[in-house]
């Protein structure tokens, strides 16, 4: 309905402008000029806050547009390569989701978000980066994740403080410790994982040949975390929803 009679419009709820017809978001994200990365709500005052490291260390590819962007992104692309994928993600994520689908055998009831869609995109990404992940540390990540999102939205507004304040109170050191200790067990004995790629490759920055340091690592992982969890949980979960409202579908995946 939104994308037939209302494309573009204001939501007084998060102070924001919501675009939702395909060609006009392609038209959006195609002109950082008009539509910059860099003035959105992560690249102004939230980055200020939830780290507290040098501001010009600080690099979240979110905030960036055009070829800065493209720069930094190529860092770690290589580990989302297809033959990356097939090779080393498609096999730990089936070995993840079979241990979690053991587990719910067991039990006498079964929640799609508990037992599958929050654990299984946190267990593979940290699987990737070499971080272990206990069942405490998933959730500590989903928590994170979820107040990190209720930042979206206007700075000026109500629900913006209010949040922000409440990430403050129960979150701002909780993403530091979770990362940079897994920095320090790397530095101690570096593993065959993106985390160790991450802190020992030199890479070409501003025209010369680096490593990255620890607070442009922190930033990356950081963001790998919490993007990469939330998107996959919510695929998960509304791909369930929609089987279950489809039971000829369901057929056709079973057969």
């Amino acid at each position: 309905r939104l994308r037939s009679q209302d494309p573009v419009f204001w939501n007084d709820h998060i102070h924001a402008w919501i675009v939702t017809e395909y060609d006009l978001v392609k038209q959006v994200l195609a002109d950082p000029e008009t539509y910059s990365s860099r003035i959105s709500i992560y690249g102004q005052d939230v980055a200020a806050h939830l780290a507290k490291i040098p501001q010009d260390t600080i690099e979240l590819i979110m905030t960036m547009d055009g070829e800065q962007h493209t720069k930094r992104r190529r860092l770690v692309v290589d580990a989302f390569r297809m033959r990356e994928v097939e090779e080393t993600w498609e096999p730990v994520a089936r070995e993840i989701v079979q241990t979690q689908l053991e587990r719910i055998v067991t039990q006498n009831q079964f929640s799609v978000l508990r037992d599958l869609a929050v654990p299984v995109p946190v267990k593979v990404i940290s699987r990737i980066l070499g971080i272990t992940s206990t069942d405490e540390t998933v959730q500590r990540i989903r928590d994170l994740t979820f107040s990190a999102i209720e930042f979206l939205g206007h700075v000026e507004c109500d629900r913006f403080t209010e949040n922000e304040h409440q990430f403050m109170a129960k979150h701002q050191y909780a993403l530091f410790q979770i990362v940079y200790g897994a920095m320090a067990e790397k530095k101690a004995r570096p593993g065959d994982d993106l985390l160790t790629k991450l802190m020992t490759t030199r890479y070409e920055i501003d025209g010369k040949l680096q490593e990255l340091g620890d607070p442009r690592v922190f930033t990356y992982v950081s963001l790998l975390l919490f993007a990469g969890n939330l998107t996959t949980t919510n695929l998960i979960a509304q791909s369930l929803l929609y089987l279950a409202q489809h039971p000829q579908i369901q057929e056709r995946v079973r057969t």
